[in-house]
């Protein structure tokens, strides 16, 4: 099997790894220091048991490299 002519390859992270090989993976990236930020905004009125965690949502962003193919429509 050859990537990306008979497989397309998607990874999550946008680790550096993505970037390692021949091919370069396809990644779906999020955002590390925003919800670093922001799950520490959370963590202490929950350990003081004010408030329970809310749902904290996130805008991914889709890398696209040489890891896929584009699908003929």
């Amino acid at each position: 099997m050859k990537v990306p002519e008979n497989l397309s390859i998607v990874s999550f992270d946008d680790s550096q790894l993505a970037l390692a090989s021949e091919i370069k993976l396809t990644t779906v990236a999020h955002p590390k220091e925003f919800l670093g930020i922001e799950a520490g905004k959370a963590m202490l009125p929950i350990i003081e048991r004010r408030q329970k965690f809310n749902n904290l949502k996130m805008e991914p962003k889709l890398i696209i490299r040489n890891s896929i193919q584009r699908m003929l429509r």
